[in-house]
């Protein structure tokens, strides 16, 4: 008698962003093993994050690349140093804008709530962190289209 196993099958899409999600929450976990050995090994937080930051950066593309979006085509040093590129100013773009929207925009909602409203300061933090995930969420959503584009990936593909 033959055992038949059960295989889920994901859309494309799904399994990318799965995949993509996997990716970044083990950049993330890599993040806190390598601050927290080097914090362990006594050294400076700001060497251990730029390495922390930098070991994420090589990491997650090669991850995204060769996992999440399925590079096949253009494994030359050409096509790799040209993503690496593009990757590289994509991530830069994303954190500059995650940093204005989280802190500087946060913020200035935050003061507003404050001094314009009577509201309750557990209120204003409830509003202010909703605002932060939202964000959050719409820039992790555009960063893996933006990520797809970047490694030569369409929707029907």
């Amino acid at each position: 008698m033959k055992s038949r196993s059960a295989v889920i099958r994901l859309p494309n899409g799904v399994a990318e962003a799965l995949k993509y999600t996997i990716g970044c929450g083990s950049s993330l976990l890599l993040k806190v093993a390598i601050t927290s050995v080097a914090t362990w090994q006594q050294l400076p937080l700001r060497f251990s994050y730029l390495i922390a930051m930098l070991a994420i950066l090589f990491f997650s593309f090669f991850f995204h690349r060769q996992i999440t979006f399925r590079r096949q085509t253009g494994n030359d040093s050409k096509s790799l140093l040209r993503d690496f590129a593009l990757y590289t100013l994509g991530v830069s773009a994303f954190n500059i804008l995650d940093y204005v929207l989280v802190v500087v925009a946060a913020g200035a909602l935050r003061r507003y709530l404050q001094g314009a409203t009577e509201l309750p300061l557990s209120t204003i933090q409830i509003i202010n962190t909703v605002c932060i995930f939202s964000s959050s969420a719409v820039l992790f959503t555009l960063r893996f289209f933006v990520y797809r584009v970047i490694f030569h990936r369409t929707a029907s593909t």
